[in-house]
């Protein structure tokens, strides 16, 4: 029973509900359409909803808000996702106590990826190619080179280290998070980082490799971590087709 409102079998028309026999009392007032469909619905009788025409201006008002509503608490839920996502999907090395130290030596950059891959194309100051890592108790610092102009120019980064694990703050065309990812010392390294400007987040993965050539389950390994991290295929740059600088390293 609805508030003030009681059914019993006879018939009634409106509310697309013709073909359900049933009287409404309202002791409250007349019964409109939608009066009888809501207290259907509690008694668990079937049928399709109520069409606006039908309603009364209390009940159609509040149909109409129902789908704004439901829009922003979706969109709130999203928006709470995003934020949490930088952190949730870095893990870090599979073991915990994995030594840093063990990143230290000499690499070949192998591939690229970014959310934003039209500013890693072409040769400039994003597509930054490290040649070695030098492992400090406070910080990784990356020798590497860029091509600027068609010359390779050496450049030395420093990524100091945070109070989470495998995780490093380095200041390059503003804040840039960096993450030390999967990684087997003796083969491969994937960095992740995360560089925010104006509003807007750029996320490059690099995959480095301990040899100038980098074999295919490594690369099949990076694609899917990319996938995994919302970069597909085609935001994937292979360097060893590229030129990386090899002759400039010492």
């Amino acid at each position: 029973m609805g508030r003030g409102l009681w059914t019993r079998a006879e018939t009634i028309v409106g509310c697309g509900l013709n073909k359900q026999k049933v009287i409404a009392v309202n002791v409250r007032g007349p019964v409109t359409a939608c009066h009888v469909a809501r207290n259907l619905s509690r008694q668990g009788t079937k049928g399709p909803p109520p069409r606006a025409l039908d309603m009364c201006p209390r009940c159609r008002q509040a149909s109409r808000s129902r789908p704004s509503l439901t829009m922003s608490l979706l969109l709130l839920a999203v928006g709470l996702t995003l934020l949490s996502s930088t952190q949730a999907r870095h893990w870090g090395p599979q073991d915990p106590n994995f030594n840093e130290t063990l990143v230290g030596g000499n690499w070949f950059s192998a591939a690229m990826a970014s959310n934003q891959p039209q500013l890693m194309k072409a040769a400039g100051a994003r597509r930054i190619l490290i040649h070695h890592i030098q492992v400090t108790p406070r910080a990784l610092r990356f020798h590497l080179h860029q091509r600027i102009n068609g010359v390779c120019v050496p450049t030395v980064m420093t990524a100091n280290k945070t109070k989470k694990k495998f995780q490093y703050l380095l200041e390059y065309i503003g804040q840039n998070r960096v993450f030390l990812e999967k990684v087997d010392p003796k083969s491969y390294a994937i960095i992740c980082t995360h560089h925010k400007a104006r509003g807007r987040e750029m996320v490059v993965v690099t995959l480095l490799s301990r040899t100038p050539e980098v074999s295919r389950d490594t690369l099949r390994m990076f694609l899917s971590y990319c996938r995994k991290h919302g970069l597909h295929e085609p935001s994937v740059i292979d360097l060893t087709r590229t030129d990386r600088c090899l002759h400039a390293r010492q």
